[in-house]
C-alpha cells in the first residue's frame, strides 16, 4: 500500500469515483457516509467505511459502472522498492510488482557527479541520486509523484540519470534525495 501524497490521491480520486456512483444508484454506503464520520477521520475513514459497506466485488461493478474511460491492460510488470529502506514505514516491506501503467514516484540514479545531486559515500554508495528533477516539460523541475515506469525512466534520462537499481534503493543511496519519498514505494530497474 503507497503512503504519503501518493497514497493520498488514491484515495481521493477512489472517492470521487464513489461519490459519483452513489448518486447513480442506491446504496448502503451513502447512509455510511453521513458528516459525521467524514470529519472523525477524514478520506481514511470514508474508505474504511466503505470497504466495511460495500462488498470488494459490488463496489467495482458500481464504480465500473460510473468510469467512462477503458481500463487499460497491464502490458509489462516492473518493480518497485520502498524509497529508504532504514525508513520506520519502510522495515519489512519487501519490493512489490507493479503494472507498467501504474503511477508512483521517481527517484534517479547516476554513476556520475551531477551538480545538485546527492552521494551517500559513507553508506558505501558509489552513485548519486536526485528526487526533485526536471520533469516532461523543459525548464519545469518538480517533485515527480506519480509516474508511469516509462515516463520515470525517461524523466531520469532527461536529467542525465537512469532510474535506479533495487540494491541501491535498499542501500539507501537514495534516501534524503528530496521530495519526502523516503517513505514511499518508487520505481527501479529491473
Amino acid at each position: 500500500m503507497l503512503m504519503g501524497g501518493v497514497y493520498h490521491q488514491q484515495i481521493m480520486k477512489y472517492l470521487v469515483s464513489l461519490a459519483a456512483a452513489i448518486l447513480v444508484s442506491s446504496s448502503p454506503v451513502a447512509e455510511a457516509l453521513d458528516d459525521r464520520s467524514l470529519r472523525r477521520g477524514g478520506a481514511s475513514n470514508a474508505l474504511a467505511i466503505v470497504e466495511e459497506v460495500v462488498p470488494d466485488k459490488k463496489l467495482d461493478l458500481i464504480v465500473g459502472k460510473v468510469h467512462s474511460e477503458p481500463r487499460l491492460e497491464c502490458a509489462e510488470k516492473y518493480t518497485l522498492v520502498c524509497g529508504a529502506s532504514k525508513h520506520p514505514r519502510c522495515r519489512g516491506k519487501e519490493p512489490q510488482p507493479a503494472c507498467n501503467l501504474e503511477e508512483h514516484p521517481v527517484r534517479c540514479c547516476s554513476d556520475g557527479k551531477i551538480p545538485g545531486w546527492k552521494r551517500r559515500a559513507k553508506l558505501g554508495c558509489s552513485v548519486w541520486a536526485q528526487s526533485w528533477l526536471k520533469a516532461q516539460n523543459p525548464g519545469e523541475e518538480k517533485c515527480n509523484d506519480a509516474e508511469t515506469w516509462a515516463q520515470a525512466k525517461h524523466i531520469c534520462q532527461i536529467n542525465g540519470g537512469r532510474l535506479c537499481t533495487a540494491a541501491e534503493m535498499e542501500g539507501n543511496c537514495a534516501a534524503g534525495s528530496g521530495c519526502g519519498f523516503n517513505p514511499e514505494y518508487v520505481w527501479v530497474v529491473p
